[in-house]
């Protein structure tokens, strides 16, 4: 396996113990640039609400649960996700609504295209050009 692209990821440790981290990468919507964390628990991407989504047509509505119990989003159609040499077309997201703060989360709808390896300690992910032989099969369901 060769490396098509590679993409820096910072990483940010909590203020009270090095034992956790959040990872961002930069991805590409609609030819802006957006922070978004890396989130593998995640099922499904969501955008934050700034200046850029909220001129993203919605498309209706998608309902999330959680941690924190059960969410409401609009939906909103992305004409072009680029990530590393991951370039997407027609992509639906989540968008929170305006005023709620949090992270645009990369999830598992996109990630999962991807044959990713992570080098944390050198802040960077390197993204592979074909199927990682897996021991056991990644299953990805609605939720």
């Amino acid at each position: 396996m060769t490396v098509m692209s590679s993409i820096p990821i910072e990483i940010q440790f909590d203020d009270e113990s090095r034992q956790t981290a959040l990872g961002f990468v930069d991805v590409g919507i609609n030819g802006c640039v957006h922070r978004f964390l890396l989130d593998t628990a995640c099922a499904q991407s969501k955008m934050s609400w700034c200046a850029h989504t909220q001129t993203l047509e919605k498309i209706g509505v998608r309902e999330s649960s959680g941690v924190f119990g059960r969410s409401q989003y609009d939906e909103v159609l992305i004409e072009r996700v680029k990530f590393g040499s991951l370039d997407l077309s027609n992509v639906s997201m989540a968008r929170a609504p305006e005023g709620e703060r949090g992270y645009s989360l990369l999830g598992m709808d996109v990630l999962k295209h991807l044959s990713l390896r992570f080098f944390l300690s050198e802040g960077r992910l390197d993204v592979l050009n074909g199927q990682l032989e897996l021991a056991n099969e990644l299953e990805v369901d609605q939720g």
